[in-house]
């Protein structure tokens, strides 16, 4: 049925202004939806961003954990390298320390005074010419016991 030309146009205009409604609606709804592509973009390349920084930080963490790694066994090394120094100085100057002993044992020891006696005199004696005490090490004995310096036996006897 044929409606009056004043209806149809009617309708028509009512058809056009739906038509209206709905491009705005659908346009609008398409600019959001730009929006959103363009946000979602945006968010990929901050999140690859992301994944390749996050890959350097693991590459330099496993990098520096090596250099951990090998800086505690350098240290353990050296840590045994010189305790072996400390324990060899510590055995030299044992060592040293022995021939010291030796030394100055050999050195308080007496001479025989021509005598069977093998009795002996102190660790000092006393020079019978400038009367200082001087060690044996450093005193002359006459075959009557008697002590003296070094210095008094050079300048007296010759």
């Amino acid at each position: 049925a044929k409606l009056p030309r004043s209806s149809a146009e009617q309708r028509i205009q009512r058809l056009e202004q739906e038509l209206d409604a709905q491009t705005k609606k659908y346009g609008s709804a398409a600019a959001s939806l730009e929006r959103a592509e363009a946000q979602c973009k945006q968010l990929e390349a901050a999140n690859q961003q992301v994944t390749a920084q996050a890959k350097e930080h693991q590459l330099r963490s496993a990098t520096l954990e090596k250099v951990v790694t090998q800086l505690e066994a350098d240290n353990k090394r050296v840590t045994a390298q010189l305790a072996l120094l400390q324990a060899k100085r510590t055995r030299s100057k044992a060592d040293m320390l022995q021939k010291k002993a030796a030394k100055l044992e050999r050195e308080t020891q007496l001479p025989s005074s021509g005598h069977d006696s093998d009795s002996a005199l102190p660790v000092t004696a006393q020079c019978r010419i400038c009367f200082q005490p001087v060690l044996h090490a450093k005193t002359g004995f006459a075959a009557c016991g008697h002590s003296f310096c070094h210095r008094c036996l050079v300048e007296h006897v010759g």
